[in-house]
């Protein structure tokens, strides 16, 4: 496949917590509220190794209930299911992903587009006034793509490879790259430094509002024979279209300091 054709693939989208805390989205198909996922502090070290056993991911605000598309593009549950936690302190933001996936297949490991294989895709755009928004993948292979994009569809995607300082660990309940077996699933534990934002905006401060969206690509032999290749996208953001640049339809991470 030519850069041409990944290029507008990966553009045009082939890219528990206590109720009173959340707002949920009510309906399926039709325009939804934007969720708010709340983003504590912590004050515990968290190593990143995959694992989401300290304390604090216990207490953080699950986000799930993620959304796929028909054929009509209407929006309906994702049958791959997903959860992702967020935390933060004084230097970073943590995101931990936990993933069903009967079918884990990634096989990348240069850098370039690899959304060919699994993978788990953060969007973040720190700022309603400026145009930026910054974009990660991470496959079950620990494999990174980074990118800060200043204004979307300016350009050829390859210029806005950035080194954001991101780690991650990924585990894996089954066997990579092997479709006769069913796997469980893969769980990606990530940090990314504040800093990786310095061009659009400064460090959090209690009640600062981010836009996000955590989106997969699963590449399954087990889902559906009507999904084409293969392939469920999902979204944890209710998008109107089949695009994951649409960051007018995004949540909103809400960062919160419980001892402010």
């Amino acid at each position: 496949m030519n850069k041409a054709v990944l290029l507008i693939i990966l553009i045009f989208g082939i890219i528990g917590n206590s109720e009173e805390k959340k707002k949920e989205k009510t309906e399926i198909g039709g325009k939804m509220e934007k969720r708010e996922i709340l983003c504590y502090k912590t004050s515990e070290k968290i190593t990143i190794d995959g694992k989401l056993n300290e304390d604090a991911w216990q207490k953080a605000y699950v986000v799930d209930n993620f959304f796929t598309w028909d054929e009509d593009g209407n929006l309906k549950p994702a049958i791959s299911k997903t959860k992702v936690r967020v935390l933060w302190d004084e230097n970073f933001l943590y995101i931990g992903a936990e993933m069903e996936d009967k079918d884990i297949f990634a096989i990348k490991t240069t850098k370039t587009i690899i959304c060919q294989d699994d993978v788990f895709e953060i969007f973040i755009k720190p700022s309603e006034e400026k145009t930026h928004y910054y974009e990660f993948h991470i496959t079950p292979k620990n494999h990174k793509l980074e990118l800060f994009i200043p204004r979307r569809g300016c350009g050829s995607l390859g210029r806005y490879y950035f080194s954001s300082g991101i780690k991650s660990f990924v585990r894996i309940k089954g066997t990579l790259n092997n479709w006769e077996d069913v796997d469980e699933g893969w769980t990606v534990e990530a940090s990314i430094p504040f800093s990786a934002f310095a061009k659009t905006t400064s460090t959090p401060k209690n009640g600062t509002k981010w836009s996000v969206a955590f989106c997969r690509y699963d590449y399954s032999y087990y889902l559906p024979s009507t999904y084409f290749n293969g392939l469920e996208f999902s979204s944890s953001a209710a998008l109107s279209k089949r695009n994951f640049h649409l960051y007018e339809d995004y949540d909103n991470l809400i960062f919160i300091d419980e001892n402010k």
